[in-house]
């Protein structure tokens, strides 16, 4: 404890009594934590989709990560670009696979 090298007569037990007497001896409260949204209620189908830099021996790539928040199915795929025409083709393409997997068929 560094207050013995400058007043000895101070033990833990006397500062104790000390910080208790001038009412300081214990911590602020603090707020209660705020209790987490819930997601919210999505259909089967609904994806979220991620879009991140990789960087890999042949350069800059774009990996699309999509991912159904009910069924938590996961997609990834690697695309040289990430152009509005590439998004598209991906959001197609989850939802044909979608629909195999579930044995709809896809209109448009």
């Amino acid at each position: 404890m560094r207050s013995k090298a400058t007043v000895p007569h101070f033990t833990c037990s006397s500062l104790h009594r000390l910080f208790q007497r001038h009412d300081i001896s214990c911590l602020p409260d603090i707020e209660a934590a705020k209790p987490r949204k819930k997601f919210k209620a999505y259909p089967i189908g609904y994806f979220h989709v991620d879009i991140a830099k990789v960087w890999t021996e042949e350069g800059k790539l774009y990996m699309f990560v999509a991912i159904d928040r009910v069924s938590k199915f996961a997609f990834a795929e690697l695309h040289e670009r990430a152009t509005r025409r590439t998004r598209a083709r991906k959001a197609n393409s989850l939802s044909q696979m979608q629909a195999r997997d579930m044995g709809q068929s896809v209109v448009g």
